[in-house]
């Protein structure tokens, strides 16, 4: 890497590191944490809104379907038996931080693997200002290192381009050579992405995979933080001024005056007697607090948090009769609206990976093919199962038997199902009958 390009990466470290705070920025990125401010009360709003999110979205497993059979089970034995679960956390990670990056990496037996990469680590360079095409991706993070006795925090800082990864660490502001990495590299030859046979490659695209959690990168905690903060300090102050009034006080009259009145006093009211002079009085206080207006204004609170959070309001589920039909989907018309970003950008990630699952394959010798391969999100949808039903035997004749089945509430699996009732329709109705016929005969005989 020449040194124009090295200065280049260095100001782009600059700015990265500057904005890394509290709310960091970078690039139009917002990255948040999910503490509330000025408050210890603890809540789960965000953990809440984006499981909902997530699980809406792929609480099911994904379908990933192709025309050509072979290259599809070629592709699914490199995605592996887990990666419903790298989906989770990916969007999981999307959700909270507005884009989540995948570093595509050979493991030690040789295998292409996957690693999701803490989106507060990664400085992307683009080429464009749609955000579409990575010219670098800056990896930057500590670690502890001992000098002698003492232990030191060392910034090291990974640069990853088309052709070549580079290791610095960072010194000053100053990008200086990770020297320890290149002691097992000869001399004039650089890091590729990946070693195979004791040689260095490159995919010739930068090892990452973005995926945005809406064309903006934007984390769903962006438009509801204020809102939620808001709704935990509040709480927080009726927990205090709960916890400070006492279920009474006391006013006593001719009694001021003596400290030492005072550790008597506490003593009495632990016994629960009062001993006063004849001219004195004394007098109990019961405080009243009015909640009505906290309560009030907690529900508001609540009420948008669920509206421009775009979260399915619990609340109107339960009790009285169960929402069906246009009052459901209006129900999860903004989940709905929310996760159809995250399933935009979800399927451009897919279409990115798949570049460099091609480039594995073809290095396996195995047949890639120009067919496209598609991922489709089967969302864990709340149904009312009656009307669905009755949409089903109501739809008999009018579409094919398999869009039925598809949308039958005890269908699981659509090949699964199909089978059963062809095991079904192969049983002799006249042979079935008269086994019924003979299990009753027997049961009255035994009886």
């Amino acid at each position: 890497m020449d040194s124009q390009d090295l200065f280049i990466i260095e100001e782009y470290i600059r700015e990265f590191l500057a904005s890394k705070q509290r709310k960091l920025m970078f690039q139009g990125q917002q990255y948040y944490d999910n503490e509330p401010e000025d408050t210890e009360m603890p809540h789960a709003f965000m953990y809440n809104l984006v499981d909902e999110k997530v699980q809406y979205l792929l609480g099911q497993e994904v379908t990933i379907s192709c025309d050509d059979e072979q290259y599809l089970e070629e592709v699914k034995n490199v995605l592996g038996d887990n990666y419903l679960y790298k989906l989770q956390l990916l969007t999981t990670e999307a959700a909270n931080k507005g884009i989540a990056w995948s570093q595509v990496y050979f493991n030690e037996e040789g295998r292409m693997k996957f690693f999701l990469h803490k989106s507060e680590q990664i400085c992307p360079v683009w080429v464009d200002d749609s955000h579409t095409a990575l010219k670098w991706v800056v990896r930057i993070y500590e670690i502890e290192e001992y000098k002698g006795k003492n232990k030191e925090k060392i910034t090291k800082v990974e640069v990853y381009d088309h052709q070549a990864t580079y290791f610095y660490i960072l010194e000053n502001g100053k990008l200086i050579l990770d020297s320890e990495k290149y002691l097992s590299l000869p001399d004039s030859q650089e890091f590729g992405h990946f070693t195979m046979d004791g040689e260095q490659y490159s995919f010739g695209k930068v090892p990452f995979v973005y995926c945005k959690n809406n064309n903006r990168e934007i984390p769903d905690l962006k438009y509801v933080k204020e809102l939620i903060d808001a709704y935990a300090c509040n709480r927080k102050r009726l927990d205090d001024l709960l916890e400070d009034f006492k279920n009474f006080f006391v006013v006593l009259v001719g009694y001021a005056g003596n400290p030492e009145n005072t550790k008597t006093l506490e003593d009495m009211l632990k016994r629960r007697m009062i001993e006063i002079e004849s001219d004195g009085s004394v007098e109990f206080k019961t405080p009243t607090i009015d909640t009505t207006a906290n309560e009030s204004h907690n529900n508001t609170l609540k009420d948008d948090i669920n509206l421009y959070g775009r979260s399915v309001d619990r609340n109107k589920m339960l009790g009285g009769n169960a929402p069906s039909g246009v009052a459901l989907k209006t129900l999860y018309s903004g989940l709905d609206l929310k996760c159809n970003k995250l399933e935009v950008e979800l399927k451009n990630y897919f279409k990115n990976l798949m570049y460099f699952i091609n480039e594995y394959l073809k290095l396996l010798r195995k047949t890639v093919t120009d067919k496209p391969i598609t991922l489709e999100c089967n969302r864990d949808i709340t149904m009312n199962e009656t009307d669905i039903v009755n949409n089903c035997k109501n739809s008999v004749g009018v579409v094919s038997s398999r869009s039925i089945i598809e949308r039958h509430p005890y269908a699981k699996s659509l090949e699964e199902e199909l089978e059963r009732i062809k095991q079904d329709e192969a049983i002799n109705p006249e042979k079935y009958a008269k086994l019924l016929k003979e299990l009753a005969d027997n049961h009255d005989k035994e009886e």
